[in-house]
């Protein structure tokens, strides 16, 4: 580190107002270094961390599939019901004008 070789009054202050920084930086970085070394300074991914992991995503799109086909099988099983009425409508309404036609 360069602030480390700093050896004149001021020349840290000089080297963080050079380079645009902080001296809460500087402290960070050292803290940093000494908890997990030349490791813990290596550069980061940058943006937000994912919330879910791809496991967790992909429980998620599988219960979306699920409740969209059980959706689509309860709309299928009403249109049978409905259409087993029908029938059965129908099947009374032509009893009905089969009996009358031959009487």
């Amino acid at each position: 580190m360069e602030a480390n070789t700093c050896t004149e009054v001021g020349g840290v202050g000089d080297l963080l107002r050079r380079e645009g920084l902080y001296s809460s930086h500087l402290s960070k970085w050292r803290h940093e270094f000494e908890v997990g070394g030349t490791a813990a300074l290596a550069g980061k991914k940058p943006g937000r961390k994912p919330k879910k992991t791809a496991d967790q995503r992909r429980i998620e799109q599988l219960e979306k599939d699920k409740a969209k086909l059980e959706h689509e099988l309860y709309v299928a099983r009403a249109l049978l019901d409905l259409q087993k009425k029908v029938a059965g409508l129908l099947a009374i309404t032509q009893a009905a004008t089969d009996s009358n036609d031959g009487s």
